[in-house]
């Protein structure tokens, strides 16, 4: 149908945008981004690396959160969400410090 080719068009626009057309968008990020676009919540699960941090760099939507084990990652993410415009905060055990 029309909406479902509406959703995936923004989907690939979206991945495109984000990765500076440098890069194939991955099926598992497409099939996250439509429900992303849907406004279903989405739960992720993919090894560090995998292209996840893409399907987070929406400014329109209200809010993401990821758990990462490293604090390193943590602020690798922040800079990168703040580069797209998107505020984020890292909250860890140096947060209530």
């Amino acid at each position: 149908t029309i909406q479902i080719q509406q959703v995936l068009l923004e989907a690939f626009a979206h991945l495109d945008f984000v990765s500076k057309d440098t890069k194939i968008p991955k099926l598992f990020q497409l099939k996250a981004l439509v429900s992303l676009l849907a406004g279903r919540h989405v739960v992720l699960r993919a090894a560090t690396g995998s292209g996840k941090t893409p399907l987070l760099l929406s400014p329109d939507k209200p809010m993401a959160i990821t758990v990462t084990p490293l604090k390193l990652l943590q602020k690798d993410h922040v800079k990168e969400f703040e580069e797209y415009g998107v505020r984020s905060i890292a909250i860890n055990h140096d947060t209530l410090e």
